[in-house]
């Protein structure tokens, strides 16, 4: 509780310093539903983008602050008490730019520090995560493609993106493809739905390794599968409140040591829901 008020006074005091510039804020908490010999996660977040028009392109500076709560519901037979909570917070800088022929590109560098903090932060805290894309724009239909890293999919290869968007007219558009695919529909200015599945989960390092049956575990990984539906009303020309639930299809919550899994959890496709306030200028 102590963090949900300490991130939505962030999300306030963020509003504040820059509520005279164009921006987007989002603050979100979101509850894995906990079943029975299954594991819960409850998850707060707060998001900042700024983009700064330039004489070429914009540059879009981004600030990301995650809490990851986990509740094991007393079935492992290891010690969770240091792998119950984890933060992350990421910088993000993108560059976004035309090309000739309808062409555009988007690049982002995003340095992120995620662990559980048991003590000071190290350089084993660090993860890098990024992404490069090229758009071809026609009509009112886009093409993507090109690689992204994101460790808040749960992920630290680097995966493709490919997706193709269409917006069939005012009501109605979509995306479909690799990493996210969507279906928004409008019922009037101030009211949306939106269909959609893609990859969620989190990496976090273990300031102090956990030893247990001659194993050592040095980070953890969360990754799953979900699919849902988000509901957005707009209450005024600034404000949005989002209420979301769906379905995680598939998870996986290992302890690793480098790339090698030493413990795997118990997860199971399971419900969750989610509620969620945002600021626009």
């Amino acid at each position: 509780m102590k963090i949900r008020v300490t991130v939505l006074l962030l999300f306030i005091g963020v509003i504040s310093m820059f509520g005279q510039s164009e921006n987007i804020a989002e603050l979100s908490f979101n509850n894995l539903l906990n079943g029975s010999n299954a594991i819960g996660l409850n998850t707060a977040t707060l998001k900042i983008q700024y983009p700064q028009k330039l004489k070429k392109g914009t540059l879009v500076h981004g600030i990301s602050l995650s809490n990851y709560e986990l509740d094991y519901n007393g079935q492992v037979n290891i010690n969770t008490k240091e792998i119950s909570n984890f933060k992350a917070f990421s910088y993000s800088l993108g560059y976004e730019n035309s090309l000739s022929n309808n062409w555009s590109y988007n690049i982002q560098f995003s340095p992120s520090i995620s662990s559980n903090m048991e003590t000071n932060i190290s350089s084993k805290d660090v993860l890098f995560n990024g992404a490069i894309s090229f758009n071809k724009t026609i009509n009112k239909s886009n093409l993507s493609f090109g690689l992204v890293l994101n460790s808040n999919y749960g992920l630290t290869i680097p995966i493709p993106i490919i997706s193709y968007s269409k917006e069939v007219n005012e009501k109605f558009q979509y995306t479909i493809g690799i990493p996210h695919t969507t279906m928004q529909y409008k019922f009037n200015k101030n009211n949306n739905v939106k269909f959609y599945a893609q990859p969620k989960g989190f990496v976090a390092n273990l300031s102090n390794n956990l030893v247990f049956d001659n194993n050592i575990a040095k980070k953890v990984k969360y990754q799953s599968i979900i699919t849902g539906i988000k509901y957005n009303h707009r209450i005024d020309d600034y404000w949005q409140i989002f209420l979301d639930t769906g379905y995680q299809l598939s998870s996986n919550f290992n302890l690793e040591n480098g790339n090698t899994d030493v413990y795997e959890f118990n997860t199971k496709d399971q419900f969750y829901a989610g509620v969620g306030l945002k600021f626009n200028l």
